[in-house]
């Protein structure tokens, strides 16, 4: 019997036949598959080359007989046959056609023969009557060609191709051209036609008209070349009977009713394809027989290596020493090796092993006493160490607790539980952090109070660690607990610290928005009664009729308020540079001219004082700079001012230098020195004046500084009482631009003005202004009643005073530029006696195309007002045209309404908390929450956000619904301009917080 696992096994004999088997059988299955190919391939090809013979011959007889039909009809229209001049007619028929070939012959109907190019003219010749050609010719009245006839001249085969000549709209005559069939066997000869093709020509009435030299004849013999003999007539039935083996392919002529028809001989064919597969069964046998020959073999080299390889693995499973005879084949003689080298490395392992497990014995005692040191170490550490380490169960059972515990906890040993000292406020957060401790999350850093020994309430920070190695039932929790109190009481420092530094903070930004407001406040309080004076001034000034010691005393008065307007500009631009808010212009100007011009405003006053003027500016090269004219022009006035205060009589002079050759093009100088002459009083005094606290001085030295142009020098040489020297960095401007001159304030104007001020006193000056520039005026007191102005009446410009009692100007701006009325684009000039950055920039941000700073002069006030008239933009439609049908943006009855219900703060507030919700409207609100919307909308006032609310609310997804939500974010930005005037302090809350800081 056969033992376990032999079961179905082979020799490798028989394994190497069946794979030599299994390789040869797709072979021999690919051979006949391949020869099926071979041979559908090889009859496609036959019938596709027959198909294309065919077609061939067919188009060379079509273009044969086409050009033998366009002769004859040539000649059947030709004028001789008119002029029935024969002998031309017979030159023609010769000269067209070859007379060797083709013979051309002019005959009535009847049968007649009146020319033959074969027979000299005048001839008589025999009657040939065609009776069925004929009636063709009479019938279609175009040209036919005939079957296979014979000559009447010649008596050979041949064809004739007729052309009607027609005469009174009936044909009389025919022109024939007669073609012997050797002309149409020589057309199957050009093809070449070899074997095993054959082709035949067949007239419509089935005869053969020509064939190829191979094609039998009735008799079964092949017939001869065409030139030498013509072909017999024969019938094309005969010719398929006499080869049937033929496989035909028939052709219809396109010109004529003949057939072309070409053969492809089988017998020929399936000869080749016989030799083919006798040829290929012979190989196949053959490459079979070979194959098995060779792969039984080598089967046996195989089987004969697997046997030596079989005792020799039993060897080296037993440890027996290996030895293999050599092997022919590679794979097995590698295998062979391998055995035998293994057999030498197995003994070899045996030996390591041991050796191995004898210094595995000497390692592990080694290891006993490291780690007993190591023990060592750690319990050295825990008893040494400040922090607390306890080793303990998930439930706080406590297995080990170092010695350093006593001292926090006051108790040695491990009989006791350290949650009951924790702060009461503190163990549910501990204890939750203890809970958390999971394989996830084997770390928990927690901070609480704790009570130590001694009574007192310390920090402690615990770190509990998860042990995921330990062993089932032993600890598996270290907690590291550290008193960080000295950390904790330094971080409570630290945050009184900061919490000390924000209130200073605060304070100092509360101290300077107070000195702002009161910048602000003390600007407005004294420019608005200078206002008074200057304009009054102004007016008076321009009164003819005056005595000449009115005149001065009306100057005086201008020059006293130009003073004191200078002092206010000087306090305000200190306080800008000690914010770091003042900031500096850089357009085009003419330096030496701005240097000349300041000299020209102080001569008066240093005349008045017996002081002169001295001016030194170049002449020539670059004057013009970027920088900020009306600084440098305070810088000077300053400087000039206090240098004349030195002096009672002398010399003040004001030199300009330009760049030095090596120097920047940038670089210039200025120098302002004063001289008292040889009088020692003025020597005496000269040190008084040059303390350099003056305000002048400082404001000068601080723009001069904003300037890149460092500290000025005040320096004073010996003869000189005041000297100021000072460089500064102004790039050269490429283009100047002047300014247009300022209309003249006896100018007529045109346009009507409405001017909203609240001081009565303001109102008569510029009314009073504006009627001597010739401007028609209206005049309202507040923002309210200029709001109903605009939309009552068109204006060409308003005039805004900022601060008014009620509604403030800012805020009347605003809600002009958001009217649904054309009035929103007049242009709005705001009147401020506080020009501050910010008040500035608030003014345009709310709409105003301009800004006039009180107190202002009518030149200044004629150039502001007609620069704005001038630029005045075209209104959407007339003033008078009707308002549209549209709800206000804000409808300040319903606010108040809301004041008076729930209070002025607690109404803030709610718009407030509306703002924040409107401002969550976007692509994924539905129509419930657009209602919802509309609703608080109308609450607040907002009429027209409520009104594009509930249209977005009640349309259906589509075009029209996304057209009314782009008309609710326009409401939205529109409330959002008006949000601050209704939230936003009011002016006397504004003093009332100045007052209070």
């Amino acid at each position: 019997m056969r033992r376990r696992g032999e079961r179905g096994q082979h020799s490798a004999v028989a394994a190497m036949m069946v794979f030599a088997l299994a390789i040869a059988l797709p072979l021999v299955v690919l051979a006949v598959v391949t020869t099926d190919w071979y041979v559908a391939a090889e009859r496609a090809r036959l019938q596709t080359m027959g198909q294309l013979t065919g077609d061939h011959l067919r188009e060379r007889l079509d273009r044969d007989l086409s050009e033998m039909s366009a002769m004859a009809r040539t000649l059947a229209t030709s004028p001789s046959i008119d002029a029935e001049d024969w002998a031309r007619f017979d030159a023609q028929g010769r000269a067209l056609v070859d007379t060797t070939e083709f013979t051309v012959s002019l005959v009535h109907v009847d049968g007649r023969q009146i020319v033959n190019t074969r027979v000299p003219v005048g001839t008589a010749m025999p009657s040939s009557p065609r009776p069925e050609l004929a009636a063709s010719l009479i019938a279609t009245r175009r040209p036919v060609i005939s079957p296979v006839i014979k000559s009447v001249v010649t008596g050979a085969d041949i064809v004739l191709i007729c052309a009607p000549v027609l005469r009174g709209g009936a044909p009389e005559m025919f022109v024939s051209i007669a073609v012997r069939t050797d002309h149409f066997a020589r057309l199957i000869a050009q093809a070449e036609i070899d074997d095993p093709f054959s082709a035949v020509f067949v007239d419509g009435a089935k005869r053969i008209v020509a064939q190829t030299d191979d094609a039998p004849d009735s008799s079964g013999l092949s017939t001869k070349e065409p030139s030498s003999s013509p072909p017999r007539l024969q019938r094309l039935e005969d010719w398929e009977k006499a080869e049937a083996s033929v496989m035909e392919f028939h052709h219809r002529s396109g010109v004529s009713d003949w057939t072309v028809v070409t053969g492809l001989d089988r017998n020929a064919f399936e000869a080749s394809l016989y030799r083919s597969l006798a040829v290929l069964a012979f190989l196949a046998v053959t490459l079979l027989g070979s194959g098995g020959i060779v792969a039984w073999i080598y089967a046996r080299q195989v089987a004969r290596a697997v046997r030596n390889l079989k005792r020799a693995a039993g060897a080296v499973g037993r440890g027996d020493p290996v030895h293999l005879p050599a092997s022919e084949i590679r794979e097995v003689e590698q295998i062979g090796r391998a055995l035998v080298t293994a057999s030498h490395v197995s003994a070899e392992h045996h030996a390591a092993i041991a050796e191995v497990n004898a210094n595995l014995e000497v390692r592990v005692a080694e290891r006993g006493r490291e780690l007993a040191a190591s023990q060592a170490h750690y319990k050295l550490l825990a008893e040494t160490m400040t922090d607390v380490v306890i080793l303990r169960h998930a439930d706080w059972r406590i297995a080990y607790v170092s010695p350093s515990g006593a001292a926090l906890f006051g108790t040695e040993g491990s009989d006791f539980d350290p949650r009951t000292r924790i702060h009461p406020d503190d163990l549910a957060a501990f204890s939750a952090a203890d809970a958390r401790l999971a394989p996830d999350r084997p770390s928990i850093v927690s901070l609480f109070r704790m009570r130590h020994a001694d009574g007192r309430c310390i920090w402690i920070e615990a770190v509990n660690d998860l042990l995921t190695s330990a062993a089932p039932g032993a600890p598996n929790v270290i907690s590291t607990l550290r008193d960080v109190t000295k950390r904790q009481d330094q971080a409570d420092e630290l945050r009184m610290a900061r919490d000390a530094a924000e209130l200073a903070q605060a304070k100092a930004e509360n101290a300077s928005r107070a000195k702002s407001e009161f910048m602000n406040l003390m600007s407005h309080e004294i420019r608005t009664p200078l206002t008074t004076i200057k304009g009054f001034t102004d007016l008076l000034a321009h009164t003819t009729g005056l005595s000449p010691d009115q005149v001065r005393y009306l100057a005086l008065v201008g020059a006293a308020t130009d003073t004191l307007l200078g002092t206010v500009d000087d306090v305000l631009d200190y306080a800008r540079a000690g914010e770091g808010n003042l900031r500096l212009d850089s357009i085009p100007i003419d330096l030496p001219a701005l240097v000349s011009g300041t000299a020209d405003l102080v001569r008066p006053m240093a005349e008045a004082r017996g002081v002169a003027i001295d001016l030194a500016v170049p002449g020539d090269g670059s004057r013009h700079v970027l920088g900020d004219e009306r600084r440098l022009r305070q810088i000077l006035l300053n400087l000039l001012n206090d240098a004349i205060g030195t002096l009672r009589r002398g010399t003040v002079t004001l030199a300009l230098q330009g760049p030095r050759g090596a120097e920047s093009a940038e670089r210039w100088r200025v120098f302002v020195t004063a001289h008292a002459g040889e009088d020692p009083e003025q020597s005496a005094a000269r040190t008084v004046a040059l303390d350099g606290s003056g305000l002048g001085f400082i404001i000068a030295q601080r723009l001069v500084g904003l300037m890149g142009g460092g500290r000025i020098d005040r320096s004073t040489p010996l003869g000189e009482t005041a000297a100021y020297r000072f460089s500064l960095s102004l790039a050269p401007a490429p283009v100047l631009i002047r300014a247009a001159p300022a209309p003249s304030p006896d100018a007529p104007g045109a346009g009507r003005i409405l001017v909203v001020e609240d001081n009565p006193i303001n109102r008569e000056v510029v009314q009073a202004m504006l009627k001597r520039l010739g401007y028609g005026v209206d005049m309202v007191t507040d923002g309210e009643a200029a709001i109903l102005a605009v939309q009552a009446s068109a204006y060409d410009l308003v005039l805004m005073d900022v601060s008014m009692p009620g509604m403030d100007g800012t805020t009347a701006i605003r809600r002009i530029r958001s009217l649904q009325h054309p009035a929103r684009r007049v242009p709005i000039v705001a009147m401020s006696a506080s020009m501050m950055p910010d008040r500035v920039r608030a003014l345009t941000e709310a709409g105003a195309n301009g800004q006039l700073g009180k107190p202002f002069d009518l030149p200044t006030l004629s150039r502001v007002v007609g620069d704005q008239i001038s630029s005045i933009v075209l209104r959407e439609s007339d003033a008078d045209a009707p308002m549209p049908e549209r709800p206000p943006i804000f409808d300040r009855s319903a606010f108040d309404a809301l004041i008076a219900q729930m209070g002025e703060e607690a109404a803030r507030e709610d718009v407030r908390a509306f703002v924040r919700l409107v401002d969550r409207f976007g692509p994924d609100t539905d129509g419930a929450s657009a209602e919802t919307l509309a609703a608080r909308a109308d609450r607040t006032g907002f009429r027209d956000l409520a009104k594009a609310c509930r249209t977005f609310a009640a349309l259906p997804a589509g075009a029209a619904r996304d057209e009314a939500r782009g008309r609710c974010l326009i409401a939205r930005d529109l409330m959002n301009r008006m949000v601050h005037e209704i939230t936003g302090p009011t002016m006397p809350e504004i003093r009332q917080t100045v007052a209070l800081l």
